[in-house]
């Protein structure tokens, strides 16, 4: 799934070709936006962060779930 442009580290040239480049195509910024978001709801929703850290509390307490 596309969800951004990875620029070189340390290489401001290349994260201004991939700020033009998403700029510069609507569709693509647009896409890569709504991949995104479904990403960071799937992987980082507050429910799931919720269960998992109930979950890191009771195997760190030594209750059983």
């Amino acid at each position: 799934m596309e969800t951004g442009y990875a620029a070189r580290p340390a290489d401001a040239a290349d994260f201004a070709a991939g700020v033009r480049l998403l700029l510069s195509d609507g569709e693509l910024l647009e896409r890569m936006g709504h991949n995104s978001r479904q990403t960071a709801l799937q992987e980082s929703g507050l429910d799931l962060q919720t269960g998992r850290f109930d979950s890191l509390y009771r195997e760190l307490s030594g209750i059983a779930p």
